[in-house]
């Protein structure tokens, strides 16, 4: 799915100052990675009751409005549900 709608990472953008860190074919690693990552931290915190839930509703807001304020609306009505 990655690499047919080329949904992955590409660029970290311009973290270290003055010139952008694009990754190259490197950005499909580091995008498995992420994804990897993200399903192992929720996974890890699903044994407490309700702290999931509750993580998960913060993540995708905090999410959601990112999208919003940087004007990506299709991306957040997708978080949103609308």
């Amino acid at each position: 799915m990655m690499v047919f709608g080329k949904l992955y990472l590409s660029s970290l953008g311009y973290i270290f100052g003055s010139w952008e860190m694009v990754l190259g074919p490197f950005g499909y690693f580091l995008t498995l990675f992420a994804v990897w990552a993200a399903i192992n931290a929720f996974n890890m915190v699903d044994g407490i009751d309700g702290l999931l839930g509750g993580l998960s509703c913060v993540s995708f807001a905090a999410i959601g409005m990112i999208l919003w304020f940087d004007g990506a609306n299709q991306p957040c009505n997708l978080v949103f549900l609308r």
